[in-house]
């Protein structure tokens, strides 16, 4: 299930971000969508520099920086719920959520969305 996230997130960047998403922000966001793709990258083939899960060198910190940073934008902006990909994106939101640690004012809205 693992890499079908990953390539469902690559399908979301290239169909529906690159192709439809028309804010100011593109640009802003197209970085945070990238390094999206390589943390995930990362913590599904296990790519690290050391064994611990809460090392801040490990994908699983990488995550978790990145979801708390840019809630908004990638549950609310960058990831649609009728997203092109060969996989559902309400999966790729789920498995996204596993790694919030920060409460967010819209967190009720997201959830509710998912």
């Amino acid at each position: 299930m693992d890499r079908k996230i990953l390539e469902a997130l690559i399908q979301i960047y290239q169909n529906d971000f690159m192709s439809g998403y028309q804010g100011d922000d593109k640009d802003k966001l197209r970085i945070v969508f990238l390094e999206l793709i390589v943390h995930t990258t990362r913590y599904i083939n296990d790519f690290r520099y050391c064994s611990k899960e809460n090392c801040p060198c490990s994908p699983e910190h990488d995550l978790k920086k990145w979801i708390d940073t840019y809630h908004e934008d990638i549950f609310l902006k960058m990831i649609g719920d009728y997203a092109l990909s060969d996989f559902p994106s309400k999966k790729v939101k789920e498995f996204l959520l596993q790694f919030k640690t920060k409460e967010n004012q819209n967190e009720k809205e997201i959830k509710e969305e998912v």
